[in-house]
């Protein structure tokens, strides 16, 4: 180890964020209706992801209910994600935090209101790119102790959730 470099332990937290695009040929409106009020049903999900034990995503709804703005996100395992808006701005994006409900296992085991791999937060950012919609979606996770040691792996499978998400979100707006 090099001079001044810290020892790493194995029950050091990493947290990564991760970041996908998509045009969307839709209008401005509705485009924020589906990000902000999700209903992905009907998209298949990619085979791997029933391989690694992740639950499909159904729904994702927005209660703004003064004094704070909240979302929950339903999927097929019965669990939710209660998401508390931090920032919002309507029309261009709003950011989140995710909340798991308990025993919202992924991977058959890892429990992400509690394990070693958990998301933190999430935002999605919409502007105009020629005739259509640039909608990005940013997600931020930690991993920590030894699941560091999957960290390239769990990058990969984040990154095509990302894509799942924004291709279904892009579907529902582009065939109404």
């Amino acid at each position: 180890m090099g001079r001044g470099a810290a020892a790493r332990s194995w029950r050091d937290v990493d947290s990564t964020t991760l970041s996908s695009a998509i045009r969307v040929l839709a209008t401005p409106e509705t485009v924020w209706r589906n990000i902000t009020n999700v209903r992905i049903d009907s998209s298949v999900p990619p085979r791997l992801f029933t391989l690694l034990g992740i639950p499909k995503p159904l729904h994702a709804e927005l209660f703004d209910e003064p004094p704070e703005r909240r979302r929950v996100a339903y999927f097929s395992n019965g669990k939710r994600f209660s998401q508390e808006i931090t920032s919002w701005k309507p029309l261009e994006s709003y950011a989140f935090t995710f909340r798991a409900d308990p025993g919202f296992n992924v991977a058959y085991v890892l429990d992400l209101s509690q394990g070693p791999f958990r998301l933190v937060s999430g935002e999605y950012h919409m502007f105009q790119n020629g005739g259509g919609i640039e909608v990005t979606l940013i997600s931020t996770y930690v991993v920590e102790g030894l699941m560091r040691l999957f960290s390239i792996p769990i990058a990969i499978v984040m990154s095509a959730f990302q894509r799942y998400l924004l291709s279904a979100i892009k579907k529902s707006c582009e065939e109404g």
